[in-house]
């Protein structure tokens, strides 16, 4: 049987990891204590070379999509667990 990325181009393939990378630092920062979410959106933005805030929601959008996460990224912080709705940046 063929796999999934068998059938993607290399660019589908790299464009599909860099927005999961993108994705798993947006929710590791925003894991610390006092993290902003328009802070870390902008760190982002440097680091990845994108110039509107608003790239950085649609990808998380579409790899929580893709991960059938429903918009959320759960996070432990203090031993207790938490959900951060990413659609509204809380």
């Amino acid at each position: 049987m063929l796999e999934k990325n068998s059938l993607q181009t290399e660019y589908r393939t790299q464009k599909e990891a860099r927005e999961l990378a993108i994705y798993n630092d947006w929710c590791e920062l925003t894991r610390q204590p006092g993290a902003m979410a328009t802070a870390v959106n902008r760190l982002l933005c440097e680091k990845y070379g994108i110039h509107a805030p608003s790239t950085i929601w649609f990808i998380r959008k579409r790899v929580s999509k893709r991960l059938g996460l429903d918009q959320t990224c759960e996070v432990q912080a203090g031993g207790k667990r938490e959900e951060f709705n990413l659609l509204y940046n809380v």
